[in-house]
């Protein structure tokens, strides 16, 4: 029922993307950096962070 907007512009390739982490569990700033910085010049349209490796089950266990 969505008469137009925002939600019907949406199109492309959106990627999911992975959040890397150091062998002592805290996340790789300059590695996820990196894989986004490729992903952009490879030509996808737009990323869906915490998208495809289950990373906010990671985090939400984080303060746990």
């Amino acid at each position: 029922m969505n008469s137009g907007g925002a939600l019907n512009s949406i199109s492309g390739i959106f990627a999911p993307t992975i959040t890397a982490y150091r062998p002592d569990g805290s996340i790789h700033l300059d590695g996820t950096r990196k894989f986004v910085r490729f992903l952009l010049d490879e030509g996808v349209d737009g990323l869906t962070p915490l998208g495809s490796a289950g990373e906010p089950v990671a985090h939400a266990n984080e303060g746990s």
